[in-house]
């Protein structure tokens, strides 16, 4: 019974992680949803379909971290947040082309897996940047 008690104040203690990874399975179904959408549905190039997926998704995951996750209510810094997360979001995009490009092109990966492995591999990194550096 101990051993519960202490994972479930593991999970309360680490809240923002947890928030994040929420926020990152919302923004990453959001995301997959729409690279299906402009790939197979409007019939446009997966690599286009990505980078167009990730804007769109950009936003909602900035004001879900900021004001859900990290509770940042502050209104006078969320330029500054914002640049700060699209300049991470931009080292995530070109990640995110580069392993999309090696993982379909190269290896012939499915485009929605591919996409998926990369989300996964960028968790970890992103929660850093936003907790360390952007909503600090």
């Amino acid at each position: 019974m101990n051993n519960i008690k202490n994972k479930i104040s593991d999970i309360y203690k680490n809240r923002m992680f947890v928030k994040s990874f929420v926020v990152g399975c919302v923004c990453a179904a959001l995301q997959l949803s729409l690279l299906f959408v402009f790939t197979d549905v409007l019939s446009f190039n997966y690599w286009v379909s990505a980078n167009i997926s990730f804007i769109f998704t950009f936003f909602a995951n900035f004001f879900l971290q900021k004001y859900w996750t990290f509770f940042e209510q502050t209104v006078g810094r969320v330029h500054l947040q914002m640049f700060k997360f699209f300049l991470n979001s931009l080292l995530n995009l070109i990640v995110n082309g580069a392993f999309m490009y090696l993982f379909v092109s190269i290896f012939g990966v499915w485009y929605l897996l591919s996409q998926a492995i990369i989300t996964i591999m960028l968790f970890l990194f992103n929660f850093i940047m936003y907790k360390y550096f952007i909503f600090i």
